[in-house]
């Protein structure tokens, strides 16, 4: 039998001890049950001890009217609310319904203990199921929008360069000069290998995707980094970057292992590449430890972006923002912001043209999903 934790929001001791008495013949399940006799304690007892259910009284003495029930969705979403009140006033009930209760019950019903017991355990289930539909649909959603992505680049970014190959044999064909022919040759060549490129990128985003599905580990972020300069070490070596690490605030991270190394990679692969003629490469990379999220700081002192010119499509794919320092195919900022959304996670970038970049991500916690 399962062993369910209730917060009871009540401050009428009779009532209390109604509800007492009709849990203590429930068979059920199993229940610890505590009791807060205001909104602000209920919100504290929340934060501390998350429970598996709050069944709130709509009339406190720091609260009244369904104010009481925002307040505490204002706390944590994730958790399970009925509403339990002197007023036998349906459309009060179908108010708090209406703004996320699991359901509601009147104080006279309250003295059915199989009722009590059974609204418990089917609004416990009811939420279950409607946050596993949320993650569903939130998953359907973003899927879709990788469709969307994906269509693009078959019938766009893939398209061109074979556009453009047709073109040039039709013109090493119609030509007889061997000095033209040798030409158009070369940029035959150059136009194949940038098709292999982008079909090879295209390939490794698809590979990515595969390895969403893989279970997260905790990881030593000091060993992933410092695994990731192995495989770079001649870059790095040839290019006499440098780079700088504290990970004091937070030393580990749960993640898949192989997403977060591809992520430094990308990063400190592109640092480098885009750096500044006129400066050696200098990357920094630090943590933040906040209560939703591990947050790495990847700091760089290379070109820039500019970010009034390019902020819509800089996580698009395929997309370059400056096709004259370095060859690419632009898909690692797509990637690593594919990886952390499905992680429910996010990147942000603050970038200045001349001095450099602050990528932040944001590596989500393990903690339960708020509807």
């Amino acid at each position: 039998m399962r062993e369910i934790n209730i917060l009871l929001v009540e401050d009428n001791l009779t009532d209390q001890e109604i509800v007492k008495e009709m849990l203590i013949g429930t068979q059920l399940f199993h229940y610890n049950l505590e009791v807060c006799e205001r909104i602000n304690h209920a919100i504290e007892c929340v934060a501390q001890q998350k429970p598996d259910i709050i069944l709130l009284d709509l009339s406190l003495p720091d609260g009244s009217g369904l104010q009481t029930l925002e307040k505490l969705q204002e706390q944590d979403l994730s958790i399970p609310i009925v509403i339990l009140t002197g007023l036998d006033d349906p459309d009060v009930g179908l108010e708090a319904i209406n703004k996320g209760a699991e359901d509601y019950l009147s104080k006279q019903e309250i003295n059915n203990e199989h009722l009590l017991a059974k609204t418990i355990s089917f609004a416990i289930e009811r939420h279950k199921l409607r946050r596993e539909l949320f993650l569903a649909m939130n998953h359907l959603q973003k899927y879709n929008d990788k469709l969307k992505d994906y269509s693009y680049v078959v019938t766009h970014d893939l398209k061109s360069p074979l556009t453009n190959l047709r073109s040039l044999v039709d013109m090493y064909q119609q030509s007889d000069d061997t000095s033209f022919r040798r030409k158009i040759m070369g940029k035959i060549g150059v136009s194949v290998n940038r098709l292999d490129d982008m079909i090879r990128s295209f390939s490794n985003v698809f590979l990515s995707e595969k390895d969403l599905s893989k279970e997260p580990e905790t990881i030593d972020i000091h060993r992933a980094v410092s695994e990731v300069e192995e495989q770079l070490a001649e870059l790095i070596r040839s290019t006499n970057a440098r780079i700088s690490t504290n990970f004091s605030s937070a030393g580990t991270v749960s993640f898949v292992p192989v997403l977060f190394k591809s992520i430094l990679q990308n990063l400190i692969t592109n640092s480098i590449k885009y750096s500044d003629e006129h400066r050696e490469p200098r990357i920094s990379i630090t943590t933040e430890d906040t209560d939703d999220y591990v947050i790495i700081h990847f700091k760089d002192n290379g070109i820039g972006i500019n970010l009034e010119q390019h902020q819509q499509r800089l996580f698009k794919l395929f997309n370059r923002f400056n096709t004259t320092k370095a060859k690419g195919t632009g898909v690692g900022l797509y990637m690593i912001k594919s990886i952390l959304d499905a992680s429910e996670g996010r990147i942000d970038i603050d970038s200045t043209v001349g001095e450099g970049t602050h990528f932040k991500l944001f590596l989500k916690k393990e903690k339960e999903l708020a509807l």
